[in-house]
């Protein structure tokens, strides 16, 4: 990095020179050197946060898409049994008044396969 270089340096020129100005310069230094390593650490940290949610939202969008379609699938499901009923409910009112006035499961079945039958 760098500032470890820089610091390095610095510090090679107070121990050569050894001048008490140099001394105030190595102590402004070395703050701003630690200030400097943690900002770099918190940019690692952050880098390697924000590369997590990243892959968290990606994986997140594929299973709001599946859910997505899954509730378009179960809205057209609910569309044709509802028009299915309506057919049922219909034949079955318009066969109330017919000889047999009892319809059992199999009337209904056929009626049902009838009208689900492909056109």
């Amino acid at each position: 990095m760098a500032v470890d270089n820089l610091h390095c340096r610095v510090q090679a020129v107070t121990e050569m020179v050894g001048e008490k100005g140099l001394e105030k310069v190595n102590a402004e230094f070395t703050k701003l050197y630690y200030a400097m390593k943690q900002v770099q650490s918190n940019e690692v940290r952050l880098t390697q946060k924000s590369r997590q949610l990243n892959e968290e939202i990606a994986g997140n969008v594929g299973k709001v898409s599946a859910a997505l379609a899954m509730t378009q699938e179960e809205q057209l499901a609910n569309v044709e049994t509802h028009r299915v009923r309506r057919c049922l409910r219909r034949r079955f009112d318009s066969h109330s008044t017919a000889i047999r006035p009892r319809y059992d499961y199999s009337t209904a079945h056929d009626w049902a396969a009838a009208i689900l039958r492909p056109k």
